[in-house]
């Protein structure tokens, strides 16, 4: 369609004429066309006939022709609503990946930034190799070398880990958290699941970023049916030349969106909507009312971008020495250029917006769009997106099967199958019995009467029991049995043949569109191993994760738009973003944003396991696993769990070292100690030695002396001598002593006497 001759001659015209309304209006009618006819047209009858499939809602008439049933006169009561097959496989494929977690992931790289983290990672290798070095110099010198509270790494699989997953700049935390918001404040979770329906059930899922009239980025998702664009080779709309959609707007909006308009205008537009009503006729008292009756009205308006180059017009200013000072874009060539200044003309990528009221000849917008999508880098900004993001899996030229379209031929079937059970039930009629009434005739069993067949069948129901004449009354005998049970097993042998037919197209079914009923939850062997579900589970995941790379593929288009206008809206000025970025701090700076998934519950299982098993050999501590469950990224996760093992394993080689030098620390201060030991009962031994020497030196003194004054005494009585006085002095002495001995003893003993009574006088009371 990019071929267009409308298009084209828009492509190939000069910017004054691209921005003429009148060439707007030109192309506007062309789109307009081209949505009501055509590849357009042909789509959206397919897409309604893919939700009524996908939502059990699909078209019962055409099955009347192949039941033979005539509308206006049907002889069998059938249920003609469509049975609802689809919508159960649509919700397990939407609900799985409703459970998978995004986040938005931001990384720096402009060269200010990719430098500060390669020197931030070099100074923790330093510190990795050579800290205990510093450190002594910091001892010996007492001068701080190295700044306390930075990371530093055990090993190079620790700094690998850390500057690897965990490590970021602050603006890109800040960032992140800036995305974050802006998504949170569009319900993106809300998005989400419209964007994943429309994938599946239509095989397109569009986006829109812009920028509000109080400067705050929204994004929301576009409607299929409503989208139209040009030829594209990609999945992702990449080499698009326009993209729009058809909007019905309110008149209050317009009003607000466009004020330059005329009231009057606005009025005459309002002959478009749907709720127009002939009655209500133009009052000037419109111009300034504050409520009017078409206000709630809505009309269809044709929003659409095109995407072409311009030659942009700049002029460049430079100081007296030569070097550039300023550079501002011009509209137009100015009539006089100083001596410092040069017009320069570069051609760049330019997004044109249009808003055609549909069915009219009124532009409500054209032109270069407000808040273009540009580059942040200085060498991509001759480029510019689109605000709209489309995303088409397996897109061969504009045209690919959705969900519902491979599930439409057995659904079919199903339905025929489902109605002819119905049809036979409807038609099913009870065992009945054959009877020969002429063998029933005049049976007499004794009652003195004789019993008519209604009576010997009544006789039959109740006992079982048959009476009936084996002759006929010309005496020809009869061999047959006059009640027989009429066979009916014809309806149901074609209902269990419906039934099997009904479950064949259900396993192809399963088959076609990849979710088989491990996934689904029906009909799983109990004694099936967990390990054989989960592969099942997961094959059937693989078989569907195209809807799933679409819907990220949309998630990180939109991302990197709004990362865009984030970055603008914070840069020139904007307030409703401050909060999360400075402009100081992100002036100059390249931000890359990717989406990362968060693991699934499969990987959460499985990183359970390691975890559990890790802790039951002992390999980690409680703290790592509440740390690794904590983390969110797998193979950051997992790393994490490596590490923790490795600390634990060289933890218990440094606990075992120091119970090795414990232990020969004991054993050094027991041999001390025994050495001690000898050493003190050496002496010991050798006091007592001492003690009992000087107390044989003692007695033998005492005794010398007692043998002294003894001889003394008896050789002066015996030869009447008084003793000289040197000799009276000894003696003396030695009765001196022997009574203060003896007065000891007894003051020893009289205490010692004291205190025993002392303890009885207690003991009695």
């Amino acid at each position: 369609m990019s071929g267009n001759k409308e298009i084209l001659n828009f492509h190939l015209g000069n910017t004054k004429l691209k921005r003429d309304v009148k060439e707007g209006l030109k192309i506007s009618k062309f789109l307009q066309k081209a949505y009501n006819a055509g590849y357009f047209s042909t789509r959206n009858k397919k897409f309604e006939k893919n939700r009524k499939f996908s939502r059990g809602k699909q078209p019962m008439a055409e099955f009347l022709d192949l039941l033979n049933v005539d509308g206006k006169e049907a002889f069998v009561n059938l249920d003609m609503k469509a049975p609802a097959i689809a919508p159960k496989f649509m919700q397990v494929i939407i609900g799985g990946f409703m459970k998978r977690d995004e986040k938005v992931k931001a990384a720096a790289i402009d060269p200010v930034s990719v430098n500060r983290k390669k020197y931030d990672r070099d100074e923790a290798e330093f510190r990795m190799n050579f800290g205990d070095e510093v450190r002594k110099i910091e001892q010996k010198t007492g001068t701080k070398l190295m700044a306390e509270g930075q990371f530093t790494p055990g090993d190079y699989d620790e700094l690998e880990l850390y500057f690897g997953l965990e490590y970021q700049l602050p603006e890109e935390i800040l960032f992140e958290k800036g995305c974050d918001f802006v998504f949170y404040e569009n319900g993106w979770p809300v998005i989400k699941r419209k964007l994943l329906e429309d994938i599946a059930e239509t095989g397109l899922g569009a986006t829109k970023v812009s920028v509000n009239s109080n400067g705050k980025i929204s994004t929301r998702r576009v409607v299929p049916e409503n989208s139209f664009y040009g030829f594209s080779q990609y999945d992702d709309f990449r080499d698009v030349s326009f993209i729009g959609e058809i909007v019905s707007m309110k008149l209050i909006d317009i009003r607000n969106s466009y004020p330059s308009l005329d009231e009057e205008k606005i009025f005459q537009l309002s002959k478009q909507a749907k709720q127009y009503n002939q009655t209500i006729k133009w009052d000037d008292r419109f111009r300034y009312s504050i409520d009017r009756p078409y206000d709630d009205w809505t009309i269809d308006v044709l929003d659409y971008e095109i995407k072409t180059i311009d030659t942009m017009m700049y002029q460049a200013k430079t100081n007296k020495f030569g070097n550039l000072t300023s550079v501002e874009r011009k509209t137009k060539m100015p009539e006089f250029l100083g001596d410092k200044k040069e017009m320069i003309s570069r051609d760049m990528f330019v997004i044109y917006r249009g808003v055609y009221v549909i069915n009219t000849d009124e532009m409500l917008e054209w032109g270069v769009a407000k808040n273009m999508i540009k580059p942040s880098t200085t060498k991509e900004m001759a480029d510019a997106f689109f605000s709209y993001s489309v995303y088409m899996h397996e897109n061969l030229d504009l045209e690919n099967m959705a969900i519902p379209e491979r599930m439409e031929t057995s659904i079919r079937q199903m339905t025929l199958a489902h109605l002819k059970i119905q049809q036979l039930i409807a038609k099913l009629r009870p065992s009945g019995l054959i009877i020969d009434i002429d063998s029933l005739s005049d049976i007499n069993i004794g009652q003195a009467k004789a019993l008519t067949p209604l009576e010997l069948q009544a006789v039959y129901d109740q006992t079982g029991n048959i009476y009936y004449k084996r002759r006929t009354e010309d005496g020809d005998s009869s061999n047959g049995v006059p009640i027989q049970e009429a066979p009916n097993s014809g309806s149901v042998s074609q209902i269990q043949q419906l039934i099997m037919v009904y479950n064949h197209y259900l396993e192809r079914l399963r088959d076609e569109i990849g979710v088989n009923e491990y996934r689904e939850g029906s009909g799983v062997n109990p004694k099936l191993g967990l390990g054989v579900q989960q592969a099942q589970i997961q094959a059937s995941n693989n078989a569907t994760d195209f809807i799933y790379d679409a819907y990220l593929s949309l998630y990180q288009q939109t991302a990197f738009k709004i990362s865009l206008l984030l970055y603008d809206s914070v840069i020139y000025g904007g307030k409703q973003y401050s909060e999360y970025l400075n402009p100081e701090k992100v002036s100059g700076k390249t931000f890359d944003v990717k989406i990362e998934v968060m693991p699934d519950e499969k990987e959460r299982q499985f990183l359970e396991g390691m975890i559990q098993t890790a802790l039951s050999a002992g390999m980690i501590e409680f703290e790592d696993a509440f740390k690794v469950r904590g983390i969110k990224n797998t193979k950051l996760a997992e790393m994490y769990l490596t590490k923790a093992k490795s600390n634990k394993q060289k933890q218990e080689m440094e606990k075992a070292r120091q119970n090795s030098e414990m232990n020969a620390q004991s054993q050094q201060q027991s041999i001390q100690a025994k050495a001690q030991a000898d050493a003190q009962l050496q002496q010991l031994e050798g006091q007592s030695k001492i003690a009992v020497v000087s107390a044989e030196m003692s007695m033998k003194q005492e005794l010398s002396s007692q043998e002294f004054v003894q001889n003394v005494l008896m050789k002066s009585f015996e030869t009447g001598k008084p003793l000289t006085p040197e000799i009276q002095s000894i003696v003396d002495n030695y009765f001196a002593k022997k009574e203060q001995e003896a007065q000891m003893q007894e003051q020893a003993m009289q205490e010692q006497m004291a205190q025993q009574e002392e303890a009885q006088m207690n003991e009695a009371e």
